[in-house]
């Protein structure tokens, strides 16, 4: 897609030098390649991936077979005054990655490749019986959500105690609020989005080369599994690599081919 219309700071060549320092400048090659979004927008299972009910999951049998003689749901829209713009359709994260992988071409034993994507993806967690949304869908294609970076993360606690009392259109609270804690959540103008990407790029690579791969409980560590705008942001100021996941890169690149490709 393409990432200016939306956000004046992304830099694809920002992006990777981060990720490139993010794994001690070994060398992994990348194959960068366009999508069309709007070729892309008009595959007709795309329809299928939108979420109707985020308290029900999306019944992927049937995106399986194809729909032939189904129509799609209603969707739902996501919409929160706190966020600009503050409407958004849901998608179900592993129906849109068959999408993405029908769209591409590509088989699950193929090179990885990613997908950078502004729309916001969600996953089912079957603990609460609701859709949540995600920074980044594992697998082939993975698939990193710009909006999911935004509103996956919560904000601060104290940011959500204060939004209890807002009152509705009431855009001068919501202004102010946002500008009390603009240092402590992403937002889609800040060119920080550009370090959040890489982490997520590093958590993937690890991911291909590691069949047990599992986040880190260090919150250092740039595999930690960030719950917190808080946490990611304090990964892209001082994070990096703990000790045992250095040794693991280590070993990678004594064994493994380092070539995968990002599509956006």
């Amino acid at each position: 897609m393409d990432f200016e219309k939306i956000h004046n700071n992304f830099s694809m060549d920002a992006m990777l030098d981060y990720f490139k320092k993010l794994i001690k400048e070994y060398d992994v090659k990348f194959i960068i390649l366009k999508i069309d979004s709007e070729s892309l927008d008009k595959c007709k299972d795309l329809k299928f991936s939108k979420i109707s009910n985020i308290n029900k999951l999306q019944n992927h049998l049937n995106f399986q077979k194809g729909y032939q003689n189904t129509l799609p749901e209603p969707p739902c829209i996501y919409q929160n005054p706190f966020y600009n713009p503050s409407s958004f359709f849901l998608y179900d994260g592993f129906l849109i990655q068959d999408v993405y992988r029908k769209f591409l071409n590509l088989n699950f034993n193929d090179e990885p490749a990613v997908v950078l994507t502004d729309k916001l993806l969600c996953t089912f967690d079957e603990s609460d019986s609701k859709y949540h949304a995600r920074t980044i869908v594992f697998g082939n294609p993975a698939i990193i959500s710009f909006s999911g970076i935004i509103m996956g993360p919560a904000r601060p606690r104290e940011y959500h105690l204060k939004s209890l009392f807002y009152q509705n259109n009431d855009s001068e609270f919501i202004e102010l609020l946002n500008y009390e804690y603009a240092e402590k959540f992403l937002d889609y103008d800040n060119p920080k989005i550009n370090h959040a990407f890489s982490i997520f790029l590093v958590q993937y690579f690890y991911f291909i080369r590691d069949k047990k791969f599992k986040f880190c409980n260090n919150n250092n560590c740039i595999l930690f599994n960030c719950h917190w705008q808080e946490d990611l942001l304090s990964l892209i100021e001082k994070g990096e690599l703990c000790n045992k996941h250095l040794k693991c890169l280590n070993k990678f690149f004594k064994n493994c081919s380092n070539e995968f490709r990002t599509d956006y």
